[in-house]
């Protein structure tokens, strides 16, 4: 007499509902799915990346891995989805470990100026607290639509270690 054990859920017998590849546009699709399916946002980030790293792997298995999957492993709160901000605690020791004298300067262009229009950020010296709000408001610019705004916010999050995908 044999006795059937089922299997766990999220096992073989269900398909694995990733898309397979490595480039920044698949992870970024996989990680929406994954939040549309209700996982939270770090686990689908997590998720997303080492299938993306095995699939490299597999296609490529004596080539080091491209810089965007080797940062967000050295430090797993790098990855970002594209539009959402890390936590102020993250924001805060990314700044004080890559700001050492507390002051990050900003010089925008024309475009970036424009960009900036309404929210605190322009030309000048800021500290963790204020470029923080500033990236915030940027990034609400950008949920209402404005690509710029989005570009700008994103631009200073990597200069901090911290990367929209």
């Amino acid at each position: 007499m044999s006795i059937y054990y089922p299997r766990p859920r999220g096992s073989m017998n269900e398909p694995n509902p990733l898309r397979r590849g490595w480039s920044r546009e698949v992870i970024s699709d996989n990680i929406a799915e994954m939040m549309r399916k209700g996982y939270e946002q770090d686990q689908a980030v997590a998720a997303s990346l080492s299938s993306a790293r095995r699939s490299y792997r597999q296609r490529h298995p004596r080539g080091s891995l491209p810089r965007h999957l080797r940062r967000a492993r050295a430090n797993p709160h790098v990855a970002l989805t594209y539009g959402k901000m890390p936590t102020k605690k993250q924001f805060e020791a990314s700044f004080e470990r890559l700001v050492p004298d507390g002051q990050y300067e900003i010089r925008l262009s024309l475009a970036d100026l424009e960009a900036a229009e309404s929210t605190i950020i322009g030309d000048g010296l800021y500290d963790a607290d204020e470029l923080y709000k500033g990236v915030r408001q940027l990034t609400k610019k950008w949920d209402r639509g404005d690509e710029a705004a989005g570009d700008l916010a994103s631009s200073i999050l990597y200069t901090l270690e911290f990367e929209w995908i």
